[in-house]
């Protein structure tokens, strides 16, 4: 796995010995893979559980799995399927199957999910503000027999080799190319605004948002032709028959740049997150999975092994067993119900065991002198219940004292004397955050969904950056994060530049899209800046704004007088209501004579009249006039204005004057630290 990895999605866990993956699915910034025990293994973001793969019973084995931005989806053995995560507009309650249906495929959308049934007809459900749960009505004898899902549309491959689209269509994701004659689809993928879908000829066509060369597919070599696809957030991957990758599109954290393989293995599956991807690997070409769902190709289906495939659960320890019957780390011990469990448990027996191995209530006679240090890993919240924190030995002694009133442990809360800490045991403040290793400094925020679920919650994140992470470009900065579009919307870098959408601001503020102001702006100078049209790829081209002590608005064009060297210019009808103090000029367009032109109407009725000595003589005119609208009447622009209290001897330029430091108007104290 590689791209993006703010949540560790692309850590992939260690497999149990003789058990391997064999399909694999990304969601928004988590992962998920199938393994050949029937199992499902999920990793990354976990903020709505939407790795914690629920349990199986003993007989079934899961067959398909599928990510959607924040839920999970998988198919089992007895065709019924299953979906966990975030679940504020319904996207991971799976509807009811008819009698002697069953369910094939699923796929997870941005916000909603989508599965194909036995009877070839496909069922949607979850967010429908745009559309996308409302599954197109198939042709008669047609069957539907694959399904993707994108954020806010869906897909689906026909029997007839077409590709049905429906939801948003902002940037014409759901318009489906035409196929030449003898060709087909056989794979559909969709990503967040773009789709993907490989055709019978071993082409891949792409459509949606243009940016980022997203839906610009690279050209093959000859002989090589694509086996499968996926799509993410702003990028695209694909498999090739020679067991190569591909990617193309949106770079910002690596997700297009495919590990390099040993000469001996080849790539057999591929599957994009939102800014993250996943691959098979194997040292010997298998047929490849084919099948695309939601962010990913993860809705493959796994065949059937002979005599079914046996799952070791934890009815071994369904009765209550001896702990002096456990020796050594203890590192094999996973989901052992810590009810069934009797006795005192040797510290020496609970080393190296991760505390998430524990479920359920454990009495306090259970964990009787067990050294702190010997649990590793997250404890949930119910495994600690009724067990006296003089139960652990070896506790730091500001944990200690941090116990009794936040009921924690560890170095990560400090409490003393009305000042907080997280992570740090010595705050500068009355409330102190600080990563405790390298990472980022976070906190995070969720709302809940609007009444009635019409809009999905959003996650942002205040977060102080120290390391070159996907969403933090710059080392040091301040950010507030839209962790749903995986979006740094405002970042402060260490020099004080500001970005607004955008992670690279180099100017004090730089605003990435449109800009809407209700008072006035107040500047030393201004120009517009574009890529230069004789060559836009190396150089820009500004030009200043055009400035005046009035509140000016200029109007002008060309006119032709008539044969009687009269010629109206008619202007906007708002334009006496918004303008007074006119002035005109006149400039002759002529290179056969020389003419004489004049204002012979002065503006009336919102039009004024020109004159020439000659007939049918070309004019350019220009009119300006001085704004009195209500709100330019009451908010006019001083011209010369004195400087007042503490900014008199100081400059906005000191530089422009070579004046020495400290003479700068905007320079302020900063408070200091507690």
């Amino acid at each position: 796995a590689w791209g993006g990895n703010e949540d560790g999605q692309t850590d992939v866990p260690e497999l149990p010995s003789g058990v391997i993956f064999i399909a694999v699915a990304g969601g928004g910034d988590h992962s998920l893979a199938l393994r050949s025990d029937g199992m499902i293994a999920a990793w990354g973001y976990n903020f709505y559980n939407q790795t914690e793969v629920p349990a199986l019973p003993p007989e079934l084995r899961y067959t398909a799995v599928s990510g959607g931005v924040y839920h999970s989806l998988a198919l089992r053995s007895d065709g019924q399927a299953v979906a966990w995560g975030e679940s504020s507009v319904g996207q991971t309650v799976i509807p009811a199957l008819p009698p002697a249906v069953s369910y094939e495929a699923v796929a997870g959308g941005g916000y909603h999910s989508l599965a194909l049934r036995s009877d070839g007809t496909v069922v949607a459900w979850g967010w429908n503000e745009y559309g996308q749960t409302n599954v197109p009505v198939l042709p008669p004898g047609v069957t539907y027999v694959s399904i993707a899902g994108g954020h806010f549309h869906s897909l689906a491959r026909r029997s007839d080799g077409t590709v049905a689209a429906w939801g948003l269509n902002d940037f014409g994701q759901t318009e489906v190319p035409a196929l030449p004659p003898g060709v087909s689809y056989t794979a559909v993928a969709a990503g967040a605004f773009h789709s993907l879908a490989l055709r019978s000829d071993g082409m891949v066509v792409a459509w949606g948002m243009p940016y980022d060369g997203r839906i610009d597919v690279p050209a093959l070599s000859p002989g090589v032709h694509y086996t499968a696809i996926s799509a993410g957030t702003y990028h695209s991957v694909a498999l090739r028959s020679d067991g190569t990758v591909i990617g193309w599109g949106g770079n910002t954290v690596g997700q297009t740049f495919i590990p390099e393989l040993p000469s001996d293995m080849v790539y057999t599956a591929v599957a994009a997150g939102g800014i993250h991807n996943l691959a098979l690997q194997s040292s010997v070409v298998v047929p490849s999975l084919t099948s695309t769902v939601g962010l990913s190709i993860g809705s493959a289906m796994m065949p059937p092994a002979a005599g079914g495939i046996s799952v070791a659960g934890d009815s071994a320890f369904a009765a209550d067993v001896s702990a002096a019957s456990f020796s050594g780390s203890g590192a094999g011990l996973t989901n052992i119900n810590a009810a069934n469990l009797i006795g005192s448990i040797p510290a020496a027996q609970l080393t190296s065991v991760p505390a998430s191995s524990l479920t359920g209530s454990i009495a306090p006679a259970r964990l009787t002198n067990v050294p702190a240090a010997n649990l590793s890993g997250s404890v949930p919240a119910a495994s600690l219940t009724s067990v006296p924190w003089s139960s652990l030995t070896g506790v730091p002694a500001n944990v200690s004292s941090a116990f009794s009133p936040w009921n924690a442990g560890g170095s990560s809360i400090n409490y003393t004397g009305g000042t907080v800490a997280i992570g740090t045991t010595t705050p500068n403040a009355q409330f102190s955050l600080q990563a405790e290793t390298t990472t980022d400094t976070q906190i995070a925020l969720t709302g809940g969904p609007a009444t009635g679920g019409a809009i999905p919650p959003r996650t942002w994140s205040i977060q102080s950056s120290n390391v070159n992470a996907p969403l933090n470009s710059r080392t040091g900065s301040f950010q507030i994060v839209d962790r749903t579009a995986s979006v740094a919307r405002l970042l402060i870098d260490t020099s004080g530049n500001v970005g607004i959408n955008t992670n690279s601001p180099n100017q004090r503020l730089t605003v990435a899209g449109n800009v809407n102001v209700t008072g006035s702006i107040a500047k030393s100078g201004g120009s517009f800046k574009i890529d230069h049209p004789l060559d836009p790829k190396n150089k820009y081209l500004y030009h200043s704004f055009v400035e005046s002590p009035d509140m000016m608005n200029v109007y002008n064009g060309n006119i032709t007088t008539d044969s009687s060297g009269y010629a109206t210019i008619t202007m906007p009808d708002y334009f006496e209501a918004l303008n007074r103090d006119f002035r005109y000029q006149l400039t002759v367009l002529d290179t056969s004579t020389f003419a004489l032109v004049r204002v012979s109407r002065e503006l009336s009725d919102n039009s004024f009249e020109i004159a020439s000595n000659m007939p049918n003589i070309k004019v350019s005119w220009q009119i300006t006039g001085i704004r009195h609208d209500a709100w330019a009447e009451k908010n006019r622009i001083p011209n010369t204005v004195d400087k007042v209290g503490a900014e008199k001897g100081k400059y906005l330029h000191p530089e422009a004057f070579n004046t020495s430091v400290g003479k700068d108007v905007h320079q302020m104290s900063v408070p200091s630290e507690r």
